[in-house]
């Protein structure tokens, strides 16, 4: 294993940045001495990377890290994460959360995989890579956002950053998809996971109007009766489901790894299509491969339990599937309702953003990194996939047909399903594994 330390001393360094409190919180401010602490303990950990690498603060507390290349003419790349974390509030650890402590192999912290990995593994890449001699042939950037768990607006501020210095790039590479060892249908093999677009997201409300009153003289035209008719008839009318290409090829890709009826079956899609469309359809877990879903997460009315409120409502959360739209969503739940309905209830768009556009799997760029993954992961399937997820990737697919989203570490299923919760974890030598990920990733771009 190439690294510029010993392996206990770059996970040494990767839990000193676990360690930083740095929490964006949805409401209220953060500690922003936490987020100052970050580039100066970045200097220290990974001094000769820090020493090497330009560094331009966007939006104050974005870090944006350029590795100047040998031929600048050409179009750089771009690998980004964020070092902004999830709050642990309410949260029930078995051992301290900003501790980063290790146990059985793995280090058991938040921003474990969501994912301070990625700038840590980036960091110790480079001083492999420095420490062996070697320059990149582009220039190569890093960004690290501060605020990507909220949606927040540093991202957009780089984007633009390089849309002023007319900036065209080869390609992006973010988080997103990993190398899975169960990726799915009860087939266990390692498969690389490579987002190529990410869903859409509408937060709608639905709001009902009617008159408010004492609880002891209900209608049924009080606003919660008819919100309540309202939501039913929107859950009625889910989004038909659509089997685009991406999610045949990842499973396919999947089964070629499986029993030989399951290759049958899904290399005649022209004729299992339709029952394999229907399947993923009636699943919890594969619905969302198949369409647009609109999860009902939150209702709303009276404060009082005998009081009927004048204005009730229903929050939905829903993930647009590329060819579906945000405005197309909310036409689909105001037809759901109807007219009559429709004339004291309403459908609002509280957020949303559209689909993002399907980046070019067949590219030199994708090559790039398919060879990159099979290098460092022998035996390992590689497939293009459809987030289900957000990432901040989708600001930059505004501007380049380049746009992946790929952790280059293998996750176990336990681990991914910790990101948010309790025990966030990520094995030592997955870890590890990571950062050659990139520093092959770094050597291979010419």
């Amino acid at each position: 294993m190439k690294l510029a330390v010993t392996e206990e001393q770059a996970v040494d360094r990767f839990r000193e940045m676990l360690k930083i409190k740095t929490v964006w919180p949805r409401d209220g401010e953060p500690d922003y001495d936490e987020f100052r602490n970050f580039v100066p303990t970045l200097r220290k950990q990974y001094p000769k990377a820090m020493e090497v690498l330009s560094y331009t603060p966007i939006n104050e507390y974005g870090i944006l890290l350029k590795w100047d290349g040998k031929k600048p003419e050409e179009k750089p790349v771009i690998l980004m994460g964020h070092y902004d974390v999830v709050a642990v509030d309410g949260q029930d650890w078995t051992y301290p959360p900003f501790e980063a402590e290790i146990h059985d192999d793995c280090i058991y912290s938040r921003g474990t995989t969501d994912n301070k990995c990625l700038i840590c593994a980036f960091l110790e890449a480079v001083e492999a890579l420095l420490a062996d001699g070697f320059s990149p042939e582009r220039d190569i950037y890093y960004w690290a956002t501060n605020n990507e768990e909220t949606g927040g607006d540093s991202t957009p501020a780089a984007v633009k950053w390089f849309q002023d210095h007319n900036i065209d790039m080869w390609f992006v590479l973010d988080e997103g998809g990993a190398i899975v060892d169960e990726p799915a249908l009860g087939i266990k093999h390692n498969i690389a996971t490579v987002g190529v677009s990410e869903r859409g997201n509408c937060d709608a409300v639905v709001v009902s109007h009617g008159e408010a009153g004492h609880a002891s003289t209900p209608s049924k035209n009080d606003a919660t009766v008819k919100l309540i008719k309202a939501v039913n008839r929107v859950l009625k009318h889910p989004f038909k489901p659509r089997f685009l290409k991406e999610p045949q090829i990842m499973l396919q890709t999947i089964v070629s790894y499986g029993p030989k009826y399951m290759q049958l079956v899904f290399n005649n899609l022209w004729l299992f299509g339709p029952l394999i469309k229907q399947v993923l359809a009636a699943g919890k877990e594969t619905n969302s491969m198949v369409r647009t879903t609109m999860g009902l997460t939150k209702l709303q009315g009276s404060n009082a339990i005998n009081i009927i409120p004048d204005t009730a409502t229903a929050s939905f959360s829903c993930r647009v599937l590329p060819g579906d739209s945000v405005d197309g969503v909310l036409e689909h739940m105001r037809k759901s309702i109807g007219k009559k309905l429709g004339e004291t209830v309403e459908v609002k768009l509280e957020y949303g953003f559209e689909p993002s556009p399907i980046s070019d799997y067949h590219s030199d760029a994708w090559q790039l990194i398919e060879k990159t993954i099979k290098d460092v992961y022998p035996d390992t399937g590689v497939t293009p996939y459809i987030m289900s997820g957000c990432s901040d990737c989708k600001h930059f697919a505004k501007v380049t047909k380049n746009a992946y989203r790929f952790y280059g570490f293998l996750l176990p299923g336990d681990c991914r399903s910790r990101m948010h919760g309790a025990d966030e974890y990520i094995p030592i030598k997955s870890y590890l594994d990571g950062v050659q990920f990139y520093i092959h990733l770094m050597e291979s771009i010419h």
